[in-house]
């Protein structure tokens, strides 16, 4: 699976080259793995839980040593060839748990990794980045004083005092309630592209990936198989195994015909190379199914869910496929009401087994 297109080596803040991880009985955790991070970049590590996102960031830390090939920072070998121990690395962490120090106040928290400067020097980067993330007015406070969403803060300043080239971030709102998490993601990406760092963040939670990031590499056993925009990995997935993970997908049976892929649903350009009577998967999003009550239909509203600002509906085809549909909240369809579909999108991604053939 190709990666990504190279970039130039002045532009890179971290680059993996060939990277192999074992862990107990020689499981390969992480397997030949190249990847490249830009200069001021936001760059999602996404995929499963043991897909080898973490371990990823743990190997750019130093926490973890290679088995076989090389980490670079901004130009630097610090894993491969050199060793470079993780505090003599430049690079910041923000963990699950924050990691703040319950007996120190903000100002000392930020302050922590401030190491042999002035005391002047040291109140001024402090005052910086307390200002950067919003927290000047709370310096005298404790960490049982604070919210999650400040805390969060907090670690993230302490992380960028010492200036680093490289912000790790492990899944760093996993200890937040599902409306913190929304805007608490928004203004760290805010605070991240203001201090212009480049930026490794972990993340199992696809709506997260795509909303931070700038790049979003999606992993599966040890394996990145794509790398891309977040549009580029949500629209134009290169596998079926990207398809599922990052956003829910319907796949529907169709078969080539002199007039294109026919379907269940509609007829789609077929590409040229394929015989006729290949059987393929047309891939679409639940937001390209669109619904209007038709008595007249054999497509039947099998469940609703509400969601909030959308329902999302399961309908029963014909063949007997179930199919997924995100409607407005206000559009409310009865369980077993006939409904005509109609779809949003005049091409689609095409599968044939796992490998996508097509994209619009």
């Amino acid at each position: 699976m190709d990666n990504g297109k190279s970039i130039n080596n002045t532009e890179l803040a971290v680059e993996l080259k060939e990277v192999t991880k074992r862990y107990e009985a020689r499981k390969v955790v992480i397997d030949k793995l190249s990847l490249e991070l830009k200069k001021e970049e936001i760059l999602v590590l996404s995929g499963p839980s043991g897909c080898g996102k973490t371990t990823t960031l743990r190997l750019i830390a130093g926490i973890l040593k290679p088995e076989e090939g090389s980490v670079m920072i901004e130009g630097r070998i610090v894993s491969g060839g050199e060793w470079v121990p993780p505090e003599k690395r430049p690079v910041g962490m923000v963990f699950q748990d924050f990691a703040l120090f319950p007996h120190l106040n903000v100002e000392k928290n930020v302050g922590f990794g401030l190491k042999g400067l002035d005391k002047t020097k040291k109140s001024e980067i402090i005052e910086k980045n307390l200002k950067l993330v919003g927290l000047s007015t709370k310096k005298e406070r404790f960490p049982h004083e604070l919210s999650g969403g400040e805390k969060q803060r907090v670690a993230l300043a302490r992380a960028l005092a010492p200036a680093p080239k490289v912000v790790l971030l492990d899944e760093p709102f996993s200890n937040l309630d599902a409306y913190l998490r929304v805007r608490v993601r928004e203004e760290i990406r805010q605070i991240l592209k203001k201090a212009k760092t480049s930026t490794v963040f972990v993340t199992h939670d696809q709506e997260e990936a795509l909303a931070l990031a700038d790049r979003v590499a999606v992993f599966n056993n040890g394996k990145i198989e794509q790398l891309g925009t977040p549009e580029e990995v949500y629209h134009r997935p290169e596998t079926r195994f990207v398809a599922d993970f990052i956003g829910q997908a319907n796949f529907i049976l169709g078969r080539v015909e002199s007039g294109g892929i026919v379907t269940e649903l509609g007829v789609w350009p077929a590409p040229a190379a394929l015989q006729k009577g290949t059987e393929l998967k047309v891939m679409l999003r639940p937001h390209d199914v669109h619904l209007k009550v038709d008595p007249d239909s054999s497509n039947y509203i099998d469940t609703r869910q509400f969601l909030g600002e959308e329902n999302l509906y399961s309908i029963l085809l014909p063949s007997g496929q179930k199919i997924l549909s995100t409607m407005p909240s206000h559009a409310v369809f009865k369980t077993g009401e006939s409904v005509k579909i109609t779809i949003s999108r005049p091409q689609a991604v095409v599968f044939h087994g796992d490998n996508v053939l097509m994209t619009d």
